[in-house]
């Protein structure tokens, strides 16, 4: 992802744009470097960015949680939700479905873990950074990434696969999903990397896209006059 910064008019203040096109081929974004656990890794996926791998490559996930009026969907932070038991029940909450409907096939159906392996930490390892250690109901200590249990997933094979789940956002009253964990997007206070239907795309920290506009040089921003009435400069502080 290509950035560029010009001079607004003959004041102070600065524009900075970015290119608005999906991720390209062999792009590499830059991320901040943060203290992680021994045997997680940083990968570049095509479709979500730089995310966080075991040392195996397989991609790590969080349960994407919304707070509701009862508790939570998804995972309470701190407290793994996800064991080996078989759901038996639909559970309503977000669901499209009513609670209480008997789910098909109980005998061959996997659990939680199956799907979701939790990603363990060793008897000898201790909090790092934003990643912490929570105690599962077996006693078994599981990594955890600002205090919400990680996971691998089965639906990935190869390294940079992120299968299991994905960051962009969908709108309406979704249930609870995962999504894969990774660094911050090395950009300027302000501003964010999100993942669209277009591919990996620069946004202000409120959601809005951010543009390019191709009259500009290096030395001067051409967006003026009857352009602004469309188009909105970003202002560096």
């Amino acid at each position: 992802m290509k950035f560029s910064l010009s001079a607004f008019g003959s004041g102070a203040c600065l524009v900075l744009f970015a290119v608005g096109t999906a991720f390209a081929e062999q792009a590499v974004e830059a991320y901040f470097e943060e203290p992680v656990p021994d045997g997680v890794q940083v990968i570049h996926s095509e479709v979500d960015g730089p995310v966080f791998a075991t040392a195996e490559g397989k991609t790590l996930y969080k349960w994407k949680s919304h707070r509701l009026r009862n508790g939570y969907s998804g995972e309470t932070p701190g407290r793994p939700a996800c064991y080996d038991e078989v759901s038996t029940v639909t559970a309503g909450l977000m669901s499209p479905y009513p609670a209480g409907i008997e789910l098909p096939e109980l005998d061959n159906r996997p659990s939680c873990t199956d799907l979701w392996p939790p990603f363990y930490a060793g008897d000898d390892d201790r909090s790092i950074g934003d990643w912490s250690i929570v105690e599962r109901r077996d006693g078994t200590r599981q990594w955890a990434y600002y205090e919400q249990p990680v996971y691998t997933s089965i639906r990935d094979e190869q390294p940079g696969d992120v299968f299991g789940g994905t960051s962009r956002r969908f709108g309406g009253d979704s249930p609870a999903m995962r999504e894969p964990i990774g660094p911050a997007p090395l950009v300027p206070p302000g501003f964010a990397v999100k993942t669209t239907v277009n591919g990996r795309l620069l946004t202000t920290d409120k959601n809005d896209s951010v543009y390019s506009f191709d009259m500009d040089t290096a030395a001067e921003a051409r967006c003026v006059d009857e352009c602004l009435h469309n188009r909105q400069p970003l202002l560096a502080p």
